[in-house]
């Protein structure tokens, strides 16, 4: 459609907008609209057309909490947005797109750490919404998907902090006998990285991976390494990121020659008995939380991968960060093609075939677990309708985008019923490797171009000390608090008291915020907010019972390092 563009003077002496002859806004006084706008609470407040941001300026004004998300489709008029923009605006809690970009959108509300019971308020300006209506409703479901993602990674990582924490304190220690790993970019321009993961079409390749297999650097998921060993395929490097304790399930036929890579909150079993074995993280993690804190005290410079919420995502990001420039996918479906979930001989697979009867067959019960998940229905490569789910497409619409913007990397997709990424190239597997000139880079290679890091057992021992007496005394404080605070009576002085207390020990153990933020949102939901005595009463709770947790974990897992 033919955009023309035209600023002229309102009756208020403001300019105002025509878009293709219609105005846009008020020809008489433009810096009025939108200016009796409230929204209640702190909001993802969307906003669809900026125009000469009018609208804009007046909503911001009156939402001071909240942030805000404006899409303008027009270029000609997105460029001229800074100078109609009220100059005293906070930048950091406005997001102004040209194209509609999950990943951008994600991130900025990510980091404005946004409560997972805000609300997603939406304004459209009326005549963007009548030339542009498909935009409208694409840019309103996008803000939608990325809140509920943002919200289930919220409420997922609360879920598992204290299990991660815990597995960290453990693993920690262990940094004194194996390394964590620094990642860092090597010349690997020409070589292959296969991304080897657990979904049904993998089987199909599996031929073509053992047939090439000294062309080609493999990196498999934790859940595929199982299909692989029964297949005669090894891998150059298993990655594990599950702390919980059925991940033992897919290394029961692990030998001590194939290199695995857990993260640092991996389950400590594991990461303790087997031998040949590397510490790495994740960027996720490393932010605000316990990890950060320690790496900090050590002076440990880790690069941590970036990670979109799994596994494969995290050995997809490692290939590129050691440096390889062309990927190639196997059994990464993302959808349940002929409604089933994992590949042949994987852990999961075989679980569901010894939980089959007669009268319960393994496809019976695929189905039933399948229907209980969110179901989307998807494009596969191969041009059907498959069945996937709110998450996995989540997963699909990351890697999407990851691939749009990053050019200078080759991705390539296995063709098969799997779910259709459209910025990956789908290739015939046996082709692409055939006509390949690419050698494989033995995992043993990798690993001695970079940095391990270890720790002295004597240094962890006397940090682990000192922070048992550190989280020791701010427990006191909050005892204190808790046994002599009448939280009945609203009084200013004992709030901002009690308040600076709070804030002070949150301030120098930021990793505690990680353990309250469920009590924050059930906080949030009652519309109980830092002003109310009564909110420091839960919250001091919450930090006592998150700090004993601390010590008791400190105090354990020390104990057993001195006894050994």
């Amino acid at each position: 459609m033919e955009i023309i563009i035209n600023i002229e003077k309102a009756k208020s002496r403001f300019d105002t907008l025509l878009i293709n002859n219609k105005y846009i806004h008020s020809k008489y006084n433009p810096e009025k609209e939108a200016d009796n706008i409230v929204f209640e609470n702190k909001n993802i407040i969307s906003i669809f057309g900026a125009g000469l941001c009018y609208h804009i300026n007046n909503i911001i004004k009156n939402n001071s909490e909240s942030i805000f998300i404006v899409y303008e489709p027009v270029e000609e008029i997105f460029n001229l947005i800074d100078r109609y923009l009220t100059k005293d605006i906070d930048r950091s809690k406005i997001l102004v797109l040209n194209k509609i970009d999950f990943g951008h959108i994600y991130t900025f509300i990510e980091n404005n750490n946004i409560l997972a019971t805000a609300r997603i308020k939406y304004y459209s300006n009326p005549g963007y919404k009548n030339l542009f209506p498909n935009l409208e409703l694409k840019f309103f479901e996008t803000i939608k998907n990325c809140y509920e993602l943002f919200t289930q990674n919220i409420l997922t990582e609360s879920h598992f902090y204290s299990l991660w924490s815990k597995n960290f304190i453990k693993n920690f220690f262990l940094l004194s006998e194996k390394p964590i790993l620094n990642i860092k970019k090597m010349d690997l321009l020409d070589n292959i990285a296969v991304i080897v993961c657990a979904g049904p079409t993998l089987f199909n390749d599996i031929e073509y991976l053992k047939e090439f297999r000294d062309k080609i650097t493999i990196f498999c998921v934790d859940t595929a390494f199982k299909t692989l060993f029964k297949n005669n395929v090894k891998p150059d490097f298993v990655i594990s990121l599950d702390g919980q304790h059925h991940s033992i399930y897919d290394f029961f036929d692990l030998d001590n020659t194939t290199i695995v890579l857990f993260d640092i909150t991996a389950y400590p079993y594991l990461c303790r008995e087997y031998k040949n074995s590397y510490f790495t993280t994740t960027e996720n993690l490393l932010k605000s939380g316990i990890i950060e804190y320690f790496f900090k005290k050590f002076s440990l410079n880790i690069q941590g991968i970036s990670v979109g919420g799994t596994v494969a995502d995290y050995a997809f990001k490692l290939a590129i960060n050691l440096g390889f420039r062309n990927i190639l996918f196997c059994g990464l479906d993302l959808s349940y093609p002929d409604l089933i979930t994992h590949c042949k001989e994987s852990p999961y697979y075989e679980k569901i075939m010894l939980e089959s009867s007669y009268f319960n067959n393994p496809e019976t019960i695929m189905i039933k677990n399948i229907s209980q998940r969110n179901i989307k229905i998807a494009r596969s490569k191969l041009g059907r309708n498959i069945i996937s789910d709110f998450v996995l497409l989540n997963y699909k619409e990351n890697f999407n985008l990851f691939a749009e913007y990053k050019k200078d990397i080759k991705i390539f997709n296995s063709l098969n019923n799997g779910i259709l990424i459209e910025n990956f190239k789908d290739v015939d597997i046996f082709d692409f490797l055939k006509k390949s000139d690419s050698f494989r880079i033995e995992g043993n290679d990798i690993i001695l171009r970079l940095d391990r890091i270890k720790i002295q057992k004597e240094e962890i021992m006397n940090f682990y000390r000192d922070l048992e007496k550190e989280l020791y005394d701010n427990s006191l404080i909050i005892k204190e608090i808790l046994e002599n605070t009448d939280f009945s009576q609203n009084n200013l002085d004992i709030l901002n008291k009690i308040k600076f207390k709070i804030q002070n020990i949150l301030k120098n153990y930021p990793f505690l915020n990680k353990f309250i933020t469920m009590t924050n949102i059930i906080l949030n939901k009652k519309n109980i907010t830092e002003n109310n005595l009564i909110y420091y009463k839960h919250i001091s709770h919450a930090l006592l019972q998150s700090i004993y947790f601390l010590i008791r974990n400190i105090q354990k897992n020390t104990q057993k390092f001195i006894e050994k």
